[in-house]
């Protein structure tokens, strides 16, 4: 069962990564898919189709899992007639086409698009003989699993605020200068750069973006409803790689970890990293350029070097790669769709992600008893209260936790 649960996953997340690719090399297409959310931020209808398909992939499947897909979208979806929508991947690509059509106000050739990557049939991303092989010896029930999903990210307030001006183009600009000229260009989180578009970012010289489509992640996590523990994740860049100007090569991590059985595909790629940073005294610490707590405990710290990055999902992910030692937030803005699957991956390399604010009371620092837990709301919300630290078991991030804990205490 856990055999078909990952190509699930990894089918669901194949096509959504390939939506987010057509939305981004379609100019006409995109341009229709942003629909405002509140005054904090706004969703595109990719965002909520991708949840969708993703969940549909899954009810396939296994029948009733639909009513444990969560995430930060819900599907309703209001056209320029002020008619609200529920979005849904239909038995049949023209049953999809159509209720799209309705969503995007007849627009039949985007509609035909997103239709066509829902239902084309595609291989799953590639396992191994060995690794399926392996996975008949995990025992997972699917039964006891709830998911959570993030399609492609949460935009920055910044860029909301901007887009109350009612044009796009101008939203973008103003956003830009603004940042830029506080010098603040690291506000733009993984949605922004999708948005945005920003293709010629280079990596910095600890091979980490700052910026751009390559922080993009599509997010798919599963975890125990009984102990909220996560036990699978599969993490899709879909703008990995540029080939040419408008074709990116995707590519995606996984990883499954549940009692005694782990196994992932990156794990040599987390080695070599580390190998890389052998006998380097600096600890690599990536975060949020909003976290102006985190930004400001380690401004003077010449040990502990502050790296920011853009999205959640890309910055835990340097650090499941061993590009980073380790990630820190500190404030209640990130949440569980945001942290389930890289989650997953970082204890597949028996690392974790703890809840920050509870391990810097306990005085003996045990990370693995502040564990964050996904089946259960912080007053209400699905945010992670109090923070997060992620981390591996490496020796150079076991380290930097230990400087970071008495950073965090003085």
């Amino acid at each position: 069962m856990a055999t078909r649960l990952l190509l699930s996953l990894l089918r669901g997340g194949n096509k959504g990564a390939r939506i987010a690719q057509a939305c981004r090399r379609e100019t006409a297409l995109f341009e229709i898919l942003v629909q405002e959310k509140g005054w904090a931020d706004f969703k595109t209808l990719a965002d909520v189709f991708i949840q969708q398909v993703v969940k549909h992939e899954l009810e396939c499947q296994f029948p009733g899992i639909g009513s444990r897909v969560y995430g930060e979208e819900n599907n309703e979806f209001t056209n320029k007639l002020g008619e609200t929508i529920t979005v849904e991947v239909k038995q049949n690509e023209e049953e999809t086409r159509k209720l799209l059509s309705h969503v995007l106000d007849g627009n039949q050739n985007a509609a035909r698009l997103l239709a066509e990557c829902a239902h084309t049939s595609i291989d799953e991303a590639s396992l191994d003989e060995a690794s399926l092989k392996k996975l008949q010896d995990c025992e997972l029930n699917v039964d006891e699993l709830g998911i959570w999903i993030d399609p492609i990210g949460i935009f920055t307030c910044f860029y909301a605020i901007f887009y109350k001006i009612n044009s796009k183009d101008l939203a973008l600009s103003c956003c830009t200068q603004f940042v830029n000229f506080h010098h603040f260009s690291f506000l733009i989180d993984a949605t922004s750069q999708y948005v945005k578009g920003i293709d010629n970012a280079i990596p910095n010289k600890h091979g980490i973006y700052t910026r751009g489509l390559e922080c993009v992640t599509v997010l798919i996590g599963a975890y125990d409803i009984l102990t909220g523990i996560p036990v699978m994740g599969v993490v899709f860049q879909p703008f990995y790689r540029k080939i040419s100007n408008s074709v990116w090569e995707p590519r995606h991590l996984w990883g499954v970890v549940y009692n005694d059985f782990s196994l992932n595909n990156f794990e040599s790629t987390f080695k070599m990293n580390q190998a890389k940073r052998h006998g380097d005294e600096t600890f690599l610490v990536v975060g949020s350029g909003n976290d102006s707590s985190t930004r400001h405990l380690l401004a003077d710290k010449s040990s502990l070097k502050l790296v920011l990055a853009a999205g959640a999902g890309y910055k835990c992910l340097c650090v499941v790669e061993g590009l980073a030692d380790a990630f820190l937030y500190h404030d209640d803005s990130c949440y569980k769709w945001d942290t389930c699957a890289t989650h997953a991956l970082l204890r597949c390399v028996d690392g974790g992600m703890a809840c920050l604010r509870d391990a810097l009371q306990d005085k003996s620092i045990d990370l693995t008893k502040h564990e964050v837990k996904y089946n259960k709301a912080s007053n209400s919300s699905w945010c992670n209260a109090g923070g997060i630290l992620a981390y591996t078991s490496s020796e150079h991030s076991l380290a930097c936790v230990d400087s970071l804990s008495k950073v965090l205490r003085c």
